[in-house]
């Protein structure tokens, strides 16, 4: 078996508490529509109005800041200043959604660890951008589908990744993800040793079968180490 060179992550679920981050940015949302406007809208309501939106997009490309957009834009529509509106709700989202991520407990420490030795790579189909966190560096490879044009779970945005890290055999490649069926049925599919990150112990009902599972980040250079011993 050969050594493994790369070690790739999934971000949002795996290394950033994405419903935190989201939950914090669209609650500030709320606080600005209601001061700007006296629009009182909940966090709720701003979620199931982009994924309704998402359900009218499908099958289509869209940016999701864009499709962020719209979703503000269907609270606002018959405000006369409702451009300068929808512009101060996108501003106030972004400032928390991509400058206050939050790392899960652990998570800077494990991967600055690994980093030492094996070069580290970041796939994703979100767009939390780890260069704007403590993990910034430490990538050798960041991949976002969006501008990719490839979406987990197809094999080719994992391609992409190996083929800009310089990593050739797909058996030095070990992906670590919370999707069994983006992360590690596609990982599985290529080759690659895979690592079910699954925090809340969750039944695995799918017949995905990872190579190792863990619950917590501050497992994962045992599991690497004895995988490369």
């Amino acid at each position: 078996m050969p050594k493994l060179e790369l070690i790739s992550f999934d971000l949002d679920r795996t290394l950033f508490d994405f419903e935190r981050t989201l939950n914090e940015a669209l609650q500030a949302v709320t606080v600005f529509l209601a001061a700007e406007t006296g629009i009182v809208v909940s966090v709720n309501q701003l979620h199931k109005r982009r994924n309704d939106l998402s359900k009218t997009h499908r099958g289509r490309s869209m940016d999701m800041l864009a499709l962020r957009r719209e979703s503000f834009a269907s609270f606002v529509s018959e405000r006369s200043n409702r451009l300068e509106i929808i512009d101060g709700a996108m501003f106030t989202f972004a400032e928390v959604r991509f400058k206050q991520l939050h790392l899960y407990e652990g998570a800077e420490r494990v991967l600055r660890n690994i980093a030492k030795t094996y070069k580290l790579a970041a796939v994703t189909n979100g767009n939390s951008d780890p260069e704007q966190t403590p993990l910034a560096g430490l990538f050798e490879t960041i991949v976002f589908s969006e501008e990719c044009g490839f979406q987990k779970p197809d094999t080719q945005i994992y391609e992409v990744m190996m083929s800009r890290a310089g990593i050739e055999c797909s058996a030095t490649v070990c992906h670590v993800g919370d999707s069994l069926i983006e992360d590690i049925q596609a990982g599985n599919n290529l080759g690659f040793a895979t690592v079910w990150f699954n925090p809340y112990s969750k039944h695995n009902e799918t017949g995905i079968i990872p190579t190792y599972e863990i619950a917590a980040l501050n497992q994962l250079s045992r599991v690497i180490n004895s995988h490369d011993s």
